[in-house]
């Protein structure tokens, strides 16, 4: 990306297509970061008006002190590039694509990243909104995922109108009316036009993949053809039809105005799928799923088959699975989302990173290799501020991860030496040539009584620069959207972390802390 790249003329052609321009931070707000990052601004939702919003029922739900303003709801985000006329001719243009609670998706134009502009925000009024976003025949969509929390859908919202339009349901008497709808699930929605609200190819929605317990996260595997459905938030839903089963759910969406159910798979040792990442090639996919995680042989899309299981005690809620490939090993990075991030359980560092190397036949039989804690020590934080680990994304090619740890902000992690700690096969040997994560820089704003705490719940990077600099763009529950910029050649963070490898672990965490289960292979239970 460009510093400065949007220049002065520009700017009003932006707002007279409905663009809403970045509020720079104050420079006297108060913060807690390393030299090497720094905050250049933050963006306000605009919020949807939800029908059941009561002062109440905002205080109720989000602890607000004020009810009167609700809060902007940032959760997951990922980045692209469209093609876009903002006065200057067609061209290429970058984008954050910002889910949310209630408050719609966001197309952010970050093209300039220190002056971002909501382009359009898609109204939508649902709850939890994760994004996924995938091209096919020249276009790009978004998958938007609506949870099953009763009364959060607002169906009158322009997302859902779209929806029920393409399959002819009236729209529901009430909020959170799944008997109407036939579930909630995953919204395809077309964003290849991102400032067009009006057109025939104004952003819209195009398909609807409905399933009755949800959709708490969202996976389009790399093909772009098939969706991974993970339905469990962070407490564990009854299963259908008293069955002592979990299960993810595939949807076929090569018709995208037509998904289709092609597979369930059970999940019998645990709770159901939180969040499913495929690996590069889509061979692969690793499903985090609260009590323990799975590794799935995705040859076949339609068809997964579980190869592996990691059970860890160490781990008290499976959040994320992402697999990374360093020097010819592949490491399976878990976050660990403390107790679902209890507030009374909100002390630093929370719920940490737990390292498996599962190279190879390893993918049957896991092996832990390592564990990563930020170095931030606290005790509960103030109000309802959370610490602990949550939405990861790691970027191999330079060795670096970024991560949200709701109140603890955004950290930038050194992952450059992962493949240092799976010396051999033997436990006893992991770990031995030093750390395998490190902490390089930090950024976040403390709750006070002049100002909103961080509560990040997700943190992405577009591109590099060439030394190795970046914008983190980053989603807040509180804040709404903030861009932070790692400077690569500044001085990093005087606190590494905690990492704990091979014997460490044993001795640390016990030794239930390493067991794994091989899983026999099964097959999906195929719903055609």
């Amino acid at each position: 990306m460009n510093r400065g790249r949007l220049v002065t003329m520009a700017l009003p052609a932006l707002l007279a297509l409905g663009g809403i321009s970045g509020i720079q931070p104050s420079a006297a707000a108060e913060s807690v970061n390393t030299p090497n990052m720094s905050h250049v601004a933050n963006l306000q939702y605009p919020t949807e008006v939800y029908p059941l919003g009561t002062p109440f029922e905002y205080e109720l739900e989000f602890g607000y002190e004020d009810p009167t303003v609700p809060p902007q709801g940032g959760s997951d985000l990922e980045t692209t590039t469209l093609i876009a006329d903002v006065g200057n001719g067609a061209e290429s243009r970058d984008f954050v694509v910002s889910g949310a609670y209630r408050n719609g998706l966001q197309l952010i134009d970050v093209t300039d990243p220190e002056n971002p502009v909501i382009a359009q925000t898609f109204g939508c009024g649902m709850a939890q909104g994760d994004v996924q976003i995938f091209s096919r025949a020249g276009r790009t969509y978004a998958l938007f995922g609506q949870d099953d929390i009763s009364g959060h859908a607002l169906y009158t919202t322009k997302c859902f109108q779209d929806a029920l339009a393409i399959y002819g349901i009236g729209t529901p008497q009430s909020p959170g009316d799944v008997d109407a709808i036939e579930g909630y699930g995953t919204l395809i929605i077309d964003i290849t036009n991102p400032y067009d609200s009006t057109s025939a190819n104004r952003v819209r929605t195009v398909g609807w993949a409905r399933e009755w317990d949800g959709s708490h996260n969202t996976t389009i595997d790399p093909t772009g053809n098939y969706i991974y459905n993970s339905n469990q938030d962070l407490i564990p839903k009854t299963p259908l039809g008293g069955q002592a089963i979990y299960r993810m759910e595939v949807f076929d969406i090569q018709n995208l105005a037509n998904p289709i159910k092609v597979a369930e798979v059970p999940f019998s040792m645990g709770a159901g799928p939180h969040d499913v990442t495929f690996s590069a090639d889509g061979n692969r996919a690793y499903v985090a799923a609260l009590t323990h995680t799975v590794v799935l042989d995705t040859t076949n899309k339609a068809a997964p088959t579980v190869i592996g299981v990691i059970e860890d005690p160490a781990i008290t809620i499976h959040h994320q699975a992402d697999p990374i490939d360093i020097d010819g090993r592949r490491f399976l990075v878990i976050s660990d989302e403390l107790a679902g991030v209890i507030e009374g359980l909100a002390a630093c560092p929370g719920g940490g990173l737990h390292i498996y190397d599962v190279t190879g036949d390893l993918e049957k039989t896991p092996l832990k290799v390592g564990f990563f804690a930020i170095p931030q020590v606290a005790p509960p934080l103030q109000d309802h501020l959370r610490c602990t680990a949550h939405v990861f994304r790691a970027y191999p090619e330079q060795g670096i991860m970024t991560i949200a740890w709701y109140g603890a902000g955004v950290r930038v992690l050194d992952i450059s030496n992962l493949a240092g700690v799976s010396v051999g096969l033997d436990p006893n040997l992991t770990g031995s040539l030093g750390a395998g994560i490190k902490e390089l820089g930090s950024f976040y704003f403390p709750q006070t009584e002049t100002q909103v705490g961080s509560q990040t719940w997700a943190a992405k990077i577009h591109e590099f620069e060439a030394d190795g600099s970046a914008y983190i763009f980053a989603n807040d529950l509180d804040r709404g959207f903030d861009v932070y910029h790692y400077d690569a050649g500044a001085p990093s963070a005087s606190d590494p972390g905690t990492w704990l490898a091979g014997q460490d672990v044993l001795h640390t965490l016990g030794p239930a802390a390493v067991t794994t289960t091989p899983a026999l292979p099964y097959c999906a239970l195929r719903t055609t």
